[in-house]
């Protein structure tokens, strides 16, 4: 591996466990379910082609009517 790439990788390591924190922050001062939302998805590395995939639903999460 590169150092490109060890570096990439060590970056994201912190990506979930931070978003968590945000998510439960969001929580925790007047945010519900209902108005955030949270999905990870199993990966070894980020990619560009299987969060895409994840992109039409949080739109239309985010654009539902009322």
């Amino acid at each position: 591996m590169d150092k490109s790439s060890q570096r990439l990788l060590h970056e994201q390591q912190w990506m979930v466990p931070n978003s968590k924190k945000v998510y439960e922050h969001l929580l925790q001062n007047g945010f519900t379910e209902n108005t955030v939302r949270q999905v990870i998805y199993e990966s070894e590395f980020h990619s560009f082609d299987l969060g895409v995939q994840y992109v039409p639903d949080a739109l239309q999460w985010l654009f539902r009517a009322k």
